[in-house]
């Protein structure tokens, strides 16, 4: 049950047994409720991240800030213009130029402080003019009413926002896309952050388990945020979207598999509503006793608490529970006779 308010639903599964569950409480920082989203979001999302045939990783950032609420309202601008830029004739040529500009500019700074060899420099610029030159060519086979979000493909937006000293609020997009030039994204980015652009990170996401682990993390993270700035927090990102789709993606839907028969066509059906029970303890044993109905309708169900699921226990143990709890003190281990009737 949700550890914030207590209150949960049952759930009494096609083929017979039922669950406690939580009722999701809407705050962010409730630890459990924020795990089922978490797993919601995953189990619609790493399906479609999987099917990618070449997908990367693309993280604008904007300047930190003090003041959240106007950080958001900075970067959600920011990346609205961003995403509607347009790459048609008119602005091209322009674009393409600023990019140009900041390859010798990057790459000259790393030559001053020695990291890199005048013949690396010449390398790196000659390389980047020709990818340049390529995605520019290729833009303009495209068409002449071109936006940015045309060609980076079908995705998904993550919001993220961390506070160290100020806060950072920043989306991680994982994009199914072509190439697309780091210097080409970086001056777009500075251009619709009117100059709050800070960083531009892209990269490829491979295929291995560790690399998909690595976009799991990002879909099923809770905030991290202090104690002391929560409130904050609530009141900036009422409304935001944890997951902005793009390219018209969208999630997968999920037949959940029965937790006891294993079938995707057992389905739950809400059988009662509560926040009161009463918790025992048979030993290291959570028994959860929850009355529902009214009046002489009302009935009594008993739970076992297995790896934090509330499972409904099986008819024959009510009975060895009771007389264990009534015969023994509340600390005494369940017998084994209860032990192997639970469930």
């Amino acid at each position: 049950m949700c550890k914030r308010t207590g209150k949960f639903v049952i759930l009494r599964q096609t083929c017979g047994p039922a669950r406690a569950v939580p009722v999701d409480c809407g705050d962010i920082f409730c630890v459990e409720c924020e795990k089922m989203r978490a797993a919601r979001r995953a189990a619609g999302w790493l399906p479609v991240i999987k099917k990618m045939r070449s997908s990367v990783m693309l993280t604008p950032t904007i300047k930190d800030g003090g003041d959240l609420r106007d950080r958001i309202q900075v970067y959600q601008a920011s990346f609205r213009r961003f995403l509607d830029t347009r790459l048609g004739a008119r602005n091209r040529p322009k674009f393409l130029a600023l990019a140009g500009e900041f390859v010798i500019e990057h790459y000259s700074k790393l030559l001053i402080e020695g990291n890199l060899t005048s013949a690396e420099y010449a390398e790196k610029v000659t390389d980047w003019d020709r990818s340049l030159d390529l995605f520019d060519k290729r833009l303009g086979r495209i068409g002449k009413t071109l936006r940015l979000r045309d060609v980076i493909g079908r995705g998904i937006a993550l919001f993220e926002c961390t506070w160290d000293k100020d806060w950072h609020p920043h989306r991680h997009l994982i994009l199914d896309t072509k190439f697309l030039p780091w210097p080409y994204l970086v001056i777009l980015w500075r251009s619709a952050t009117r100059g709050q652009g800070q960083v531009i990170d892209i990269r490829p996401i491979g295929k291995s388990d560790k690399d998909l682990k690595e976009v799991f993390k990002y879909l099923s993270k809770t905030w991290e945020i202090p104690e002391n700035r929560r409130d904050e927090f609530r009141d900036a990102v009422r409304g935001l979207k944890r997951v902005w789709p793009l390219g018209g993606s969208k999630p997968v839907k999920v037949d959940k598999e029965c937790p006891f028969c294993g079938s995707s066509t057992c389905h739950p059906r809400i059988v009662g509503m509560g926040e009161d029970c009463q918790v025992m303890r048979v030993g290291d044993q959570e028994i959860m006793q929850v009355q529902i109905g009214e009046g002489t309708k009302a009935i009594d169900l008993y739970f076992v608490n297995i790896k934090g699921t509330w499972t409904e226990a099986k008819p024959e143990a009510v009975d060895l529970i009771l007389r264990e709890i009534a015969c023994h003190s509340a600390g005494a281990p369940p017998t084994e006779a209860i032990q192997k009737v639970l469930i």
